[in-house]
């Protein structure tokens, strides 16, 4: 389909200071997003609009409908370890970034599926759905660097690990539900226990990744310093868990 060419006025647009936001918080109908400024050039961004000839039918299924009881979805050792080291390396670009706050879970991790039901998915293919927040939201900052974030890490890990989630595993079902604050510790503890068996199932490599998760539960402060530790015991360790699976044709 051709394409709209916006004419833009010659006068000076507003300069952006964060583009993220802006689109995030930008109306359908808006012509220009402003002005991006880097040494003597000026860049004016606008939409790309084009035309849909047929509605998108495709659908997204989380990751916790695939690995519920209910699913019927098996998922390989390769694409558990794919998705792993997808999701860790999004963690390592995207934490406390407005694409990927503190609050995300299992069900923020979405594969396109063609049909309603659990087939046709598109396995190799997963995303991180965003929520962003609001721009004067005050636990923000909190709960990004709180102990949240690196317990989902942990979780999903493990969960990908052993291909079910933590809420099916016998230990978690033991210790109860409790409020929202008391169950965090709960998954934790119940987490702890259930990577004793990480070792024998996947290595040394995926072990030493989920252990470094859960133990840096409400220890990692705010700052870009965390990252080099995190690509060096996480990203490159599930890394290699994923390399050492791959299919040689």
């Amino acid at each position: 389909p051709a394409l709209t060419v916006t004419e833009i006025a010659s006068a000076e647009t507003d300069q952006i200071t964060n583009l993220c936001s802006l689109i995030a918080n930008s109306d359908a109908g808006q012509s220009c997003f402003g002005c991006l400024k880097e040494d003597d050039h000026h860049y004016t961004v606008v939409p790309l609009l084009r035309q849909i000839d047929a509605p998108d039918r495709r659908q997204f299924v989380s990751l916790e409908t695939l690995i519920g009881d209910s699913s019927g979805v098996r998922l390989t050792r390769r694409i558990r370890y794919f998705t792993a080291l997808t999701i860790a390396s999004s963690y390592l670009q995207l934490h406390s970034t407005p694409w990927l706050g503190g609050e995300w879970s299992k069900k923020d991790v979405r594969f396109l599926s063609s049909s309603p039901a659990c087939d046709g998915i598109m396995t190799e293919e997963p995303y991180i759905s965003c929520r962003f927040a609001e721009p004067n939201s005050t636990n923000a900052s909190n709960e990004t660097f709180g102990s949240r974030p690196f317990l989902t890490l942990g979780i999903l890990l493990l969960e990908l690990c052993f291909g079910m989630a933590l809420e099916q595993h016998e230990t978690r079902r033991k210790l109860g539900k409790g409020d929202s604050q008391i169950a965090m510790y709960l998954d934790l503890a119940a987490a702890l226990q259930w990577s004793e068996e990480v070792l024998e199932e996947a290595g040394p490599k995926y072990a030493g990744a989920v252990k470094w998760c859960l133990e840096k539960v409400g220890t990692v402060s705010q700052g870009g310093g965390w990252r080099h530790e995190f690509l060096r015991e996480v990203v490159e360790p599930l890394q290699s868990c994923t390399e050492s699976l791959e299919v040689v044709y």
